[in-house]
């Protein structure tokens, strides 16, 4: 019996959790429902994903330390990322690094879907990204 009723509940479990994951772009949150709480919550999603990633650019390439680069990418009103290119880097950054910082942008998790008040056009979004490689600075 209770193993009938814990394999009902996976199933309802596995049912509901990517119709909600998708509402908000993966997070399970309901979505945003001005700007202002949609920029909030992609300002988390991008700090949430691009830091622990950017340290392990560091500990790639150690020669990369204090360089840095201008990434534009294009938020589409589903969340999708989209057309990340570098627009500005440091002179000392190598090539490879600059891919690995795209394709770091381009396997994002979606940002959360637009608010109604946000319209229905794509937005374009520049971050600045900074290469800190010793994991004891702040």
């Amino acid at each position: 019996m209770l193993r009938t009723v814990l394999s009902s509940l996976c199933v309802v479990l596995a049912l509901s959790i990517p119709s909600l994951a998708q509402q908000a772009g993966g997070s399970g949150l309901p979505p945003p429902a001005t700007l202002a709480e949609w920029k909030k919550a992609a300002s988390f999603r991008l700090k949430a994903n691009i830091h622990p990633r950017m340290r392990a650019i560091g500990r790639l390439e150690p020669e990369s330390d204090g360089q840095s680069a201008t990434i534009a990418f294009q938020i589409n009103p589903d969340g999708r990322i989209t057309n990340v290119k570098i627009v500005n880097a440091s002179e000392g950054l190598s090539p490879r690094m600059q891919k690995y910082i795209v394709k770091t942008f381009e396997t994002m998790p979606r940002m959360p879907p637009f608010s109604p008040d946000m319209g229905a056009m794509p937005d374009l979004v520049t971050v600045a990204v900074n290469i800190n490689c010793d994991s004891k600075k702040p």
